[in-house]
């Protein structure tokens, strides 16, 4: 393969693989140091894992917010079943729905993450009763508007994730507003943990608190969040007994 950096540079995936094979456990470890050294120079944020230590690094931007940075990370780590929660400091945990601008955290800077299972089940059951109430004028009537509320929009992203769909322009949203709709989600009745975990945020945002909900007098928005509202409870049912079924403790 030759010697020097500019041949490790030119080196391809496969010998690479080959010359770290014959590496004793003693310069593996040198390798390891290394590439962590690298990429600490890498212009990024940082994040940081409470836990271990392991530091990831990810081109963020300051109007991201948890969001963004947790699936960015989430995507590095092959962690998409797990919620993630950054700190600022080892105490202080993250605002989910500030800006990193807003709370003061340089993209270049660093932040710290922990890792934890999804909430537990809420022992409630959720009516889909608003949803067969949806008629296709109300689905036109949202299609039809220009600016909607803030929990209009919410809404439709979070049906755009359960759905699988791309989407958190208004304009992508409002292509999943046809007749089609309501017998595509009638088809779901729970999701993948992967989507769970990043579903979390919306159940939470306060956009999506039931009064904003309720306050858009959107009958199409008011059934679709009732029916995000139960396969969230249904997935985390389901998620919390396959855990008890391994014998995990939640």
């Amino acid at each position: 393969m030759g010697s020097g950096a500019s041949s490790l540079a030119d080196a391809t995936s496969q010998q690479l693989s080959t010359v770290v094979a014959e590496l004793s456990l003693e310069q593996r470890q040198k390798l390891r140091s290394a590439v962590e050294i690298l990429e600490a120079l890498e212009p990024g944020l940082s994040l940081r894992s409470v836990l271990s230590g392991e530091v990831v690094k990810v081109q963020a931007s300051k109007d991201w917010t948890y969001r963004e940075l947790s699936q960015a990370l989430q995507g590095k780590l092959q962690a998409q079943k797990q919620v993630v929660k950054f700190h600022k400091f080892h105490a202080e945990v993250m605002d989910e729905y500030s800006s990193l601008e807003e709370l003061g955290v340089d993209v270049t800077g660093s932040l710290l993450f922990s890792l934890c299972d999804l909430p537990p089940a809420e022992l409630l059951e959720v009516s889909t009763e608003a949803l067969g109430r949806i008629q296709k004028s109300d689905i036109f009537e949202l299609k039809a508007m220009v600016r909607p509320y803030k929990a209009s929009q919410r809404c439709m992203e979070a049906v755009a994730l359960l759905l699988q769909k791309q989407g958190c322009d208004w304009q992508e949203l409002k292509q999943l507003l046809t007749p089609e709709l309501l017998q595509q989600v009638q088809a779901i009745d729970t999701v993948s943990d992967e989507v769970l975990v990043q579903l979390q945020w919306y159940i939470k945002h306060p956009d999506c608190e039931m009064d904003k909900i309720k306050h858009t007098t959107s009958a199409c928005v008011v059934g679709l969040w009732h029916w995000v509202l139960a396969v969230n409870a249904k997935s985390l049912a389901k998620h919390h007994k396959a855990r008890t079924d391994h014998g995990v403790r939640t």
